[in-house]
């Protein structure tokens, strides 16, 4: 993805800072613990969803494996979030189904922009954070389209909240003292003893974006001269056939 990054081709596509989302549907035969019913797209049998993002120079760099009834909008921000490329993405688009409050919201807070392709658009309910009057004024096109007023109050109320839960998923981990403390102060009884089987180390063997490194010179050099690993053998008179 870097190497591609930097050819001189690849950057008159785009400037690697805009890419886009959107999911795709597969059947699959046997058993899947992803894998689920869906007659609009599987007439028969089971599917699942690959997610995919896409920079604007047609590099794949995030694809994602979900359950195809799953809503797509719960993993937007994790390609982006969790991109290990040089890409300087910075402005995402979607189709509808990626254009929730929830994520205009989070992309906001996390310092980046949604600019997804909304379907029906005067249909739905836009937002506006003054009179009626000066958004027709200002925005003499797109001004009617805001057709309710903010409610700026629920969002002060909650503000501490909306930042605890943009650090959480941009840094990839939530710390368990801030969900024990709100459960503490809304009078739930926890346990030391309880916390105490919860602690964060438990989960240092668990990479958050969904990738593992192997080591594939190490693994080949335990195989013998016919290209098999050695049996643990649990009697000393057990041979290999």
């Amino acid at each position: 993805m870097n190497y591609h990054h930097r050819l001189p081709l690849t950057r008159a596509f785009g400037s690697g800072t805009l890419s886009s989302s959107d999911g795709q549907r597969f059947p699959v035969k046997g058993k899947s613990i992803t894998a689920r019913h869906l007659s609009r797209y599987f007439a028969r049998g089971q599917g699942v969803s690959t997610y995919t993002h896409v920079s604007d120079q047609h590099s794949t760099f995030d694809t994602k494996v979900i359950v195809a009834t799953a809503p797509e909008s719960h993993y937007v921000l994790d390609g982006l979030l969790g991109n290990a490329t040089d890409l300087p993405v910075f402005e995402h688009a979607t189709d509808t189904h990626g254009a929730t409050l929830a994520n205009f919201a989070l992309f906001d807070l996390v310092g980046k922009q949604l600019s997804p392709r909304i379907r029906d658009l005067g249909k739905i309910t836009l937002y506006r954070t003054g009179p009626k009057s000066d958004f027709l004024a200002r925005y003499p096109r797109a001004g009617a389209l805001l057709t309710r007023r903010l409610n700026l109050d629920l969002i002060t109320s909650m503000w501490d909240d909306l930042l605890r839960v943009a650090a959480s998923v941009q840094g990839g981990h939530a710390t368990a003292a801030m969900a024990v403390g709100a459960l503490r102060r809304q009078g739930r009884i926890i346990d030391d003893e309880v916390l105490a089987h919860i602690w964060p180390t438990h989960h240092e063997n668990v990479h958050f974006y969904g990738t593992h490194a192997v080591d594939i010179d190490g693994e080949l050099a335990q195989l013998d001269v016919d290209g098999y690993r050695p049996l643990r053998l649990a009697d000393a008179g057990l041979t290999r056939v």
